[in-house]
């Protein structure tokens, strides 16, 4: 045999062997597949291509399926193949089974089947839950069941939910349940809801229910929600009642307000615009005596509109403090510069930054004591609060 032919005899014969070795493993994994199919039950098992051994095995899991089945009551349970010591423990799991539907009041009870005991047990547990949808008012109550001790107990918790309702304003509240007491607190309730929905702009607002005191308040929250609109670009912006110069700059003019929307570095000091409430705790004496304090702010942006101009009272634990300081922005540094004058005559300067939503203020403040430093911090997370 020549070399070229020896060579072709290789090459053949090496694909033919290639093929054979290809086509085994194809076959194998397809007989892998259908053995896989019958052990478990799937769709496309031939088990007339399985092993005895893997009859056996198959016969095996079958079996233990139809137990499976049997035992814990599903489709496909075939009990003339189960074995008596198997069909014991079925009618056991089903004998429970029954009685946990009868106890906990499901679907598929069969009350002749159970005990005398299981019947009592049974007949104590619908009580219960007839008892607790009455007390609760939930649906499937029958009062006619309960006794006397109980039937009081769900009068009162029923009183107590119509009482709830009318003073959160819930549906189901029915105002000709209510003892006097009650009805005067649930009308002070309706009206603190109703104030409280004008004030923040909610839905349900009625503004013929308000004290003029309200309504002055809600005027001055409209306003300051709709500035702060205007100034973020937020929706609802109604730049008409800007011009208006209604609420807190209502000594401005319309000019005025325009140069403060206008100038970029002024337009976070437009946060602070409006009646601002504070509340604290004092706890160095350098700063007076130790204690609580409650304070008042009125902000407005002045004449020129070129800063914010606030005038604040505070009520500090032995004494009653006001002044006046003015927030301006310091294009040489780069930052806002309060000036504030308090009437004792104590001055206190502070440099701020605004980095997000986070203003930073360094303060030097004179008093009797000397000259004292300090710094703080804040965040405009919501229009309505401040959080130190």
């Amino acid at each position: 045999m020549t070399i070229a032919k020896y060579s072709r005899w290789v090459l053949v014969s090496t694909v033919q062997l290639c093929f054979l070795f290809v086509s085994s493993s194809v076959s194998q994994n397809a007989d892998q597949s259908n053995y896989t199919n019958c052990l478990y039950g799937y769709a496309g098992c031939d088990k007339s291509r399985l092993s005895q051994a893997q009859l056996d095995k198959v016969a095996e899991a079958e079996h233990q399926r139809n137990y499976t089945n049997c035992l814990y009551g599903y489709a496909g349970c075939d009990k003339p193949r189960l074995s008596q010591a198997e069909v014991d423990k079925v009618a056991d799991a089903e004998r429970q089974r029954n009685y946990t539907n009868c106890l906990y009041g499901y679907a598929g009870c069969e009350k002749s089947r159970l005990s005398q005991t299981e019947l009592d047990k049974v007949a104590e547990a619908e009580h219960r839950r007839n008892y607790t949808n009455c007390l609760y008012g939930y649906a499937g109550c029958d009062k006619p069941r309960l006794s006397q001790a109980e039937v009081d107990k769900v009068a009162d918790a029923e009183r107590q939910r119509n009482y709830t309702n009318c003073l959160y304003g819930y549906a189901g509240c029915e105002k000709s349940r209510l003892s006097q007491t009650e009805v005067e607190k649930a009308a002070e309730a309706g009206r603190q809801r109703n104030y409280t929905n004008c004030l923040y702009g909610y839905a349900g607002c009625d503004k013929s229910r308000l004290s003029q005191a309200q309504l002055d308040k809600v005027a001055e929250a409209e306003h300051q929600r709709n500035y702060t609109n205007c100034l973020y670009g937020y929706a609802g912006c109604d730049r008409s009642k800007l011009a208006s110069g209604v609420g807190p700059v209502a000594n401005s003019s319309s000019s005025e307000s325009q140069s403060a929307l206008q100038s970029p570095e002024l337009q976070p000091l437009g946060y602070f615009v409006g009646t601002w409430t504070i509340a604290g705790q004092i706890v160095l004496r350098s700063f007076g005596a130790i204690g609580k304090f409650t304070g008042q702010y009125r902000n407005q942006w002045s004449t020129d509109g070129l800063s914010l101009i606030s005038d604040w009272n505070e009520q500090r634990p032995a004494s009653s403090e006001s002044g006046r300081s003015t927030y301006e922005y310091d294009p040489e540094l780069k930052a806002y510069v309060c000036n504030s004058v308090d009437s004792s005559g104590e001055k206190e300067t502070s440099v701020g930054n605004l980095e997000g939503l986070t203003w930073t203020w360094l303060s030097s403040h004179t008093t009797a004591d000397g000259n004292l430093g300090g710094a703080f911090h804040y965040q405009t997370r919501v229009r309505t609060k401040l959080h130190f």
